[in-house]
């Protein structure tokens, strides 16, 4: 369970012609709400990920075409919360179950909870199972401030491991919205 706080700010009502001092509408200020995680140390937030490609490609005069389906179990816990709000948590994979099937052969499949050995195509997946790689530093509205690598990592797989790529949160915006609103950005 992730705690989401919710604040009512100020909010003021801009109209663009004079409003009838009648009219009840036009006096209803808009209830805007303030959107913010509330991080505990030592919280653990279980979650699953479903995701499938269809990918094709091309070269010269051949193509191959790949499908894959993978669901995969995760958690993060809390490491450490400041005064402000923003935490550290550390993402871990429980669970991997995949899917690869190459130009309609038979699919490949791996479940990271069966006995059995990994093939060589699974081994990198099974050697990230129940390992965290990584702590990322989140705001309290859920925006990475810091990515914190717990393996020495190459200069390839630093450029790789952008910010977009490892949120798993939902960002909130950074202002109070109205109820109804569409946020911005």
């Amino acid at each position: 369970t992730i705690l989401i706080e919710t604040k009512e700010a100020d909010s003021e009502v801009v109209a663009e012609e004079p409003a009838k001092p009648a009219d009840p509408v036009a006096e209803v200020k808009p209830i805007c709400i303030l959107l913010r995680y509330k991080f505990k140390k030592g919280q653990y937030v279980l979650y699953e990920e479903d995701s499938r490609s269809d990918m094709t490609l091309m070269a010269r005069t051949q193509t191959q075409r790949t499908q894959e389906n993978r669901r995969t179990n995760k958690h993060f816990r809390v490491i450490a919360v400041d005064e402000n709000g923003s935490a550290v948590v550390e993402p871990v994979i429980d669970r991997v179950q995949m899917e690869v099937r190459n130009d309609g052969n038979r699919p490949v499949t791996y479940d990271s909870a069966s006995k059995k050995a990994a093939t060589k195509d699974f081994k990198t997946v099974e050697a990230t199972i129940g390992k965290p790689s990584l702590r990322i530093r989140y705001s309290p509205n859920g925006k990475i401030e810091q990515l914190l690598p717990l393996v020495p990592q190459t200069k390839e797989q630093q450029t790789a491991e952008d910010q977009e790529k490892q949120n798993f949160l939902i960002a909130f915006p950074e202002k109070a919205i109205a109820i109804g609103a569409k946020a911005e950005g």
